[in-house]
């Protein structure tokens, strides 16, 4: 979603437009953390080295000396010019190197250390847990900002529904919530009073479809192949199941060939490349219902 010129859209969806690019950077760059430290580490160390070895002809030998030493205005201008050495490399070269000594380098010590794998399990679960939660508030929100918006023929399929029993009466809800005047402002009426919600995938789909079109409602099986139900059924596991396969996550999964294998009782495994997977539904399913309910508010 970086990449994607958001000025194309209307004004008023550009708010949680661009809350919800906000969110999924935070995301992005949470995932990238733990390799981005020991890539940094790591270079850091041997450009210190090199920069000791060349001002004063030593290395250092003990683990006591990456804490005591002093560096001399000589050696801090030496690790300067080194660093400025590799910030001209080519792109492709420091993401090489990012790659040899972040990602590579923790995999192998994840490989050698059960403590340093159970955190990486954090990681990745709250990656997901991040991921769901930027994709939910940016539904809810971008739904509103379209019916608010939106034609009157979207407040005419709306009202056509059978609504359930509000949070507050109609009356409370005017006195509660003064500045969301129903005729007006529809969506966000009805979101604050309880008559819509999207804690679950479910009602998402079902309330799209309900304000924009049955067309706009396919969009969460057809976009990357229906991936934000499995993003929700990995957050669920995760949140209500401590991580163990339940009868509905393994419903929700068998239409996806990678996990049709899981069974009920199974433990969740994560690694890198499907939590990112899982995370890329997120922005996609956004992207494509941002696209298509722009569509629907007059220039």
């Amino acid at each position: 979603m970086d990449t994607l010129d958001l000025m194309q859209f209307s004004p008023v969806l550009l708010p949680c437009a661009n809350v919800f690019r906000s969110n999924l950077r935070r995301v992005a760059k949470f995932q990238v953390l733990p390799s981005e430290l020991v890539f940094q580490s790591r270079r850091d160390d041997v450009i210190t080295n090199k920069a000791i070895e060349r001002m004063t002809g030593m290395r250092r030998q003990e683990l006591e000396d990456f804490h005591n030493e002093e560096c001399s205005v000589a050696i801090q201008s030496e690790v300067g010019r080194l660093f400025d050495e590799f910030n001209v490399l080519p792109f492709p070269v420091q993401m090489r190197l990012r790659d040899q000594l972040g990602i590579q380098y923790i995999e192998e010590m994840l490989t050698r250390h059960e403590g340093l794998q159970s955190s990486m399990d954090a990681i990745l679960a709250s990656m997901i847990l991040l991921s769901w939660t930027a994709f939910e508030c940016f539904a809810g929100d971008l739904w509103c900002a379209g019916v608010d918006h939106g034609p009157q023929e979207v407040a005419n399929r709306l009202l056509s529904q059978n609504f359930p029993k509000a949070r507050e009466s109609i009356d409370s809800a005017e006195e509660l919530y003064p500045d969301y005047d129903g005729r007006k402002r529809l969506g966000s009426y009805l979101s604050h009073i309880g008559k819509v919600s999207f804690l679950r995938l479910n009602d998402i789909r079902f309330w799209y479809g309900a304000a924009f079109g049955q067309t706009l409602g396919k969009l969460f099986d057809s976009v990357m192949d229906g991936r934000i139900v499995a993003l929700a059924a990995f957050r669920n596991v995760i949140t209500h199941a401590g991580g163990v396969a339940d009868r509905d996550f393994c419903k929700h999964v068998e239409r996806f060939p990678e996990f049709a294998h899981i069974k009920k009782g199974d433990y969740i495994t994560l690694d890198g490349e499907l939590v990112t997977s899982l995370r890329d539904a997120a922005p996609g399913l956004g992207v494509a219902l941002l696209a298509e309910v722009n569509k629907q508010i007059p220039a």
